[in-house]
């Protein structure tokens, strides 16, 4: 008789069910007994996305484009977790598991999250659904010996599925249409600094002359045009516990004082970062040897491979001051993962474990090219002045997942002498 294999949405609720039911062994990031198998996502593993032959790049967007409507949806994996998605797929397909049970939040977003991974898994495997309102263990056990049918949630999971696609289409069009605008500055191009104060016509300095350019721009259509020279941008500097500290709260909220705690976890249970109580953010010029072992470990994990081995392929690992300087170091140097791959990190822990490794990696990468770019909006005989910049070759940011295909900066890409509106004065 076969297994049925029991995917909870969080992995403290498996826990919560193994302990109730009793009777499983724990194999890493699952738990298998003489009845089930029990494992769980980690929130969603799967997104939206279109067919790349119905994709409109960002680099061509514009309202000629719009509204962005393909004919069918398909499913990506989330980098963060894709490890656990490989792990459920594996455990779906095994041949002694005869059916799954929808252990996920009782909801549509927790049916949302099962319905995807059984989607992109393609398998016809039975399904049944355990709805809980509780936690309790008694609950729990209850919910097991009470599992509903997979034609019953069959509506529930179809208002996900369309309210997902529904969020998709209004952000991806609204988004598209916004950044088809962009801001400019009025100026005067007679304007010269080194002419007499008269002429200066730099600003407006007559509140009428200034309604006079409102009235005369509004509701016309602009014609623009641009200059633009690169420009670089280096990564940031590896971590001290100040910067890692600040860096933690702005992205995930943690409070200075967790954020520690965690990075001392890290240190001393898990020993997969360094001593983190440090104010340096350089390494020791002797340590190039170590920094590319360390690379070599992290060219085992999942997530971190492509980038560590592309570093050491490329010859990025060198002395330079920027990273290696022995004058910027007192007691301590700068926070890097170890040599020690990370085993059931909690999941505070994994992310800011995740934070100082990409950090470690983006140090080593080549800065990131930018068109830095003047724009000018010329609307009859007015003329606007736009300043941004646009992102050519993404350097270090390809380890934070950017590239210069999604990304943009500022500035809306636009053809040579493109028409624009005038969409407010």
């Amino acid at each position: 008789m076969g297994k049925k294999l029991v995917i909870a949405e969080k992995p403290s609720v498996a826990a919560d069910i193994a302990r109730a039911l009793g009777g499983f062994v724990r194999k890493g990031d699952y738990f298998e007994s003489d009845e089930y198998l029990l494992s769980s996502a980690v929130g969603h593993l799967l997104e939206l996305a279109v067919p790349d032959e119905y994709e409109v790049k960002k680099g061509k967007w514009s309202f000629k484009h719009l509204p962005v409507i393909p004919p069918h949806f398909e499913l990506a994996p989330l980098e963060k977790s894709e490890q656990r998605l490989n792990l459920l797929l594996r455990l779906m397909k095994r041949r002694d598991v005869s059916g799954l049970i929808n252990a996920c939040d009782a909801g549509r977003e927790g049916e949302l999250i099962f319905r995807y991974i059984v989607q992109h898994a393609r398998i016809k495997k039975p399904i049944e659904r355990l709805w809980l309102q509780s936690m309790t263990p008694q609950s729990i056990r209850d919910g097991f010996n009470s599992l509903r049918e997979d034609r019953e949630l069959l509506p529930l999971a179809d208002a996900a599925k369309c309210r997902s696609e529904a969020d998709w289409l209004v952000g991806i069009n609204g988004t598209r249409a916004m950044t088809a605008e962009y801001p400019g500055r009025w100026f005067d191009p007679r304007f010269k600094k080194d002419e007499d104060a008269e002429r200066r016509a730099e600003r407006l300095w007559a509140a009428t002359k200034a309604e006079a350019i409102v009235a005369d721009c509004r509701g016309k259509t602009g014609i623009a045009s641009e200059e633009s020279r690169p420009s670089t941008q280096l990564s940031p500097l590896l971590f001290d516990l100040t910067s890692l500290q600040r860096d933690a709260n702005a992205r995930f909220g943690f409070p200075a004082r967790m954020t520690l705690s965690l990075a001392q976890a890290l240190y001393e249970r898990h020993k997969v970062l360094t001593y983190p109580r440090t104010d340096s953010r350089a390494l020791p010029e002797d340590y190039v040897g170590t920094v590319k072992k360390t690379l070599e470990a992290l060219g085992a994990s999942r997530a971190f491979s492509a980038f560590a081995r592309h570093i050491l392929k490329q010859g990025w690992v060198r002395p330079n001051k920027r990273v290696f300087d022995n004058t910027k170091i007192s007691d301590h140097f700068a926070i890097i993962p170890t040599l020690q791959a990370p085993k059931q990190l909690n999941e505070a822990e994994q992310k800011l474990y995740d934070m100082v490794v990409r950090r470690f990696l983006a140090v080593f990468y080549p800065a990131a090219e930018y068109l830095q770019t003047t724009r000018i909006t010329r609307v009859g005989e007015h003329h606007f002045k736009t300043e941004g910049k646009v992102l050519q070759n993404p350097g270090w940011l390809a380890v934070y997942g950017r590239t210069s295909d999604a990304d943009n900066e500022n500035l809306p890409p636009i053809a040579k002498n493109e028409k624009v509106g005038v969409h407010e004065v």
